[in-house]
């Protein structure tokens, strides 16, 4: 990981094609950040994968569930 100081107003370039930019910073030490990115690029907030990787396991979860509920009430042939 790279890590660095920026001031409000500096950028970081990655690639040739995405530039951050320090907009402001507050005392409180959050920042504001501002990102130039090509449209086919996802850019997303660390909090929001997280919910939607967690919202996926709980899918498959339950579908699993489902599937062995359904496949255990499902008369047998033979």
């Amino acid at each position: 990981m790279l890590v660095l100081s920026r001031r409000a107003g500096e950028q970081l370039h990655i690639g040739d094609d995405v530039v951050i930019t320090i907009l402001e910073t507050s005392k409180d030490g959050g920042i504001r950040v501002g990102i130039d990115a090509p449209r086919h690029l996802r850019v997303l907030r660390g909090e929001l994968v997280e919910q939607v990787s967690h919202a996926n396991t709980q899918a498959a979860s339950a579908d699993e569930a489902a599937l062995v509920a359904a496949l255990a009430t499902t008369p047998r042939e033979g």
